[in-house]
C-alpha cells in the first residue's frame, strides 16, 4: 500500500558526472547521498563493496547489506 500523505523532498546534493562508464550508476548516486552525509568515498569503494557488474550495475540488496559497512568504514 502506497502512502500518499508523506512528503518528500529532494537531498540538496552536489552535481556529480558518473566518470567510470558500465555499471557505475548506481554507485554514484551512492557517491552523492554518502558526500551529503559528510562520508567521502570514490565510486569505486561502494561498486567493490556491492558487488558491482559491468552490464547489470548493483541491485538493491547489496546495497541495502553493503551501505552500513560503508558508513562505518
Amino acid at each position: 500500500m502506497v502512502n500518499n500523505n508523506i512528503k518528500t523532498k529532494p537531498l540538496p546534493v552536489k552535481p556529480f558526472q558518473e566518470t567510470l562508464g558500465g555499471g557505475y550508476c548506481g554507485p554514484a548516486s551512492l557517491k552523492m547521498v554518502l558526500d551529503y552525509y559528510g562520508v567521502k568515498k570514490s565510486e569505486k569503494e561502494p561498486a567493490k563493496l556491492c558487488g558491482r557488474n559491468a552490464r547489470l550495475g548493483i541491485n538493491a540488496a547489496a546495497v541495502k547489506k553493503r551501505l552500513t559497512i560503508a558508513v562505518s568504514a
